[in-house]
């Protein structure tokens, strides 16, 4: 019997083991976590000219490997969730949340850089584990998946009752929380980066194959909605990043702790 008991917690602790990062801004503690580790599939990238092949073609020799990052925010006045992750990840991201003292039941925001189903998978089950939290999303986003023809996308933003749209030009949630929402659109019309503090972004689908986009930013990746505008968002904030030495993440990356763009 011990021996079977043993062996299920190992089992446990394998199963919700997390690959985490932690850092503070301000008032916020930051935790950051990998819901799932995900194969890159080169057919995703849309390259433009053959120098872009041959940089796929070489990159990808190898398997590539991405997290699936999610952010927790813990302020003196609230807790916040960047994006959910995956309907599958949910007793993940839950363990995540136990793990940090947080239950789901009282988690106060969640914010939704967009609504692709691997950042609101964890809203679109049949009951919302969420049920205190305010949803801040982008208005644009939020219209163009109601008004669109992906019915679980839809159900899901129609069940939310306690949605409220962002305000790019103050603080989210509070005045001083320095969490502030940035529109970033292309790869969905209402996608946004979210800044904590002045120097780390978490950019979402701004990238979404690393290896590649780092090196040719042109190059698109099929889930963009709007190719060309993706690619000139991307252009836009590599070169704001790097000039003002910002520390990123992204939901699809290749590592959980923030990196900073002029060492790649």
């Amino acid at each position: 019997m011990l021996k079977w008991f043993l062996s299920f917690c190992l089992l446990t602790l394998g199963l919700f083991a997390q690959d985490t990062f932690t850092t503070k801004v301000g008032e916020n503690q930051i935790f950051i976590t990998s819901l799932k580790d995900n194969v890159v599939d080169k057919n995703i990238l849309i390259p433009k000219n053959e120098e872009d092949k041959k940089l796929i073609a070489e990159v990808y020799k190898d398997k590539k490997i991405n997290k699936h990052n999610v952010i927790l925010i813990k302020n003196p006045n609230f807790t916040a969730l960047i994006d959910t992750g995956y309907l599958d990840t949910l007793d993940k991201l839950q363990a995540f949340l136990q793990d940090n003292k947080v239950k789901s039941e009282e988690l106060d925001y969640i914010i939704l850089t967009h609504a692709h189903p691997d950042h609101i998978g964890a809203l679109m089950g049949e009951e919302n584990p969420f049920t205190k939290a305010k949803i801040l999303m982008d208005r644009k986003e939020h219209d163009y998946w109601i008004d669109g023809q992906n019915e679980a996308i839809k159900n899901a933003l129609e069940r939310l009752e306690n949605i409220e749209f962002f305000t790019h030009d103050k603080d989210l949630i509070i005045e001083g929380s320095g969490l502030k929402a940035i529109a970033a659109y292309g790869h969905t019309p209402g996608h946004n980066i979210i800044m904590i503090g002045n120097h780390l972004a978490f950019w979402a689908d701004l990238v979404y194959a690393f290896d590649v986009q780092i090196k040719h930013p042109q190059i698109a990746v099929s889930f963009d909605v709007d190719a060309e505008e993706a690619i000139k968002t991307r252009e836009k904030f590599f070169k704001e990043f790097k000039d003002k030495n910002i520390q990123i993440l992204g939901a699809h990356m290749p590592f959980t702790e923030p990196i900073i763009l002029t060492n790649f």
